[in-house]
């Protein structure tokens, strides 16, 4: 399958009206980190300029695309994971994971430890885990007879 060129386009434009609604009002700088669906470099880059992110921020993404490329709307299961692995207790994350039609959900999370690991209690499958924070947020773009439409809908599902 072969993505529009307008799909990167469409994010980086859409992005800055909805980052207050996906964010809670936090600041995405104040996000450190953040498992986006790799659909392509052009899709990162677009979320990376569309939310003004630092350099850097998504290097788990951009990882799981250089390895396993783009596996569909799961791959950002693959980058949470990743992300996980290196996350401290206490850090705030952003998930965003997108599919066809273009339709982006997010979910605003952070990092904890299961069980105990960190205070001698739990067993061996304790470990890191990522805490979702509120339900998710989403976004739609829907294609349109003139091109693609702005998001038709933003905020909290449910």
């Amino acid at each position: 399958m072969t993505l529009s060129g307008l799909v990167p386009l469409t994010l980086a434009r859409a992005l800055p009206d909805h980052a207050e609604a996906i964010l809670d009002g936090a600041a995405p700088a104040d996000i450190s980190l953040w498992a986006v669906h790799p659909g392509g470099r052009s899709v990162l880059d677009a979320v990376e300029n569309g939310l003004s992110l630092p350099d850097g921020l998504l290097g788990d993404s951009r990882a799981v695309l250089r390895e396993h490329g783009n596996m569909s709307s799961a791959t950002v299961m693959f980058v949470l994971r990743r992300m996980m692995e290196g996350a401290v207790p206490g850090q705030r994350g952003c998930a965003i994971a997108l599919r066809t039609g273009l339709w982006a959900g997010t979910m605003r999370c952070s990092a904890g430890w299961a069980g105990g690991a960190r205070d001698g209690g739990g067993d061996m499958s304790d470990g890191p885990e990522i805490r979702a924070t509120t339900r998710p947020a989403r976004a739609s773009t829907v294609p349109s007879r003139s091109g693609w439409s702005r998001p038709s809908r933003a905020g909290r599902c449910g």
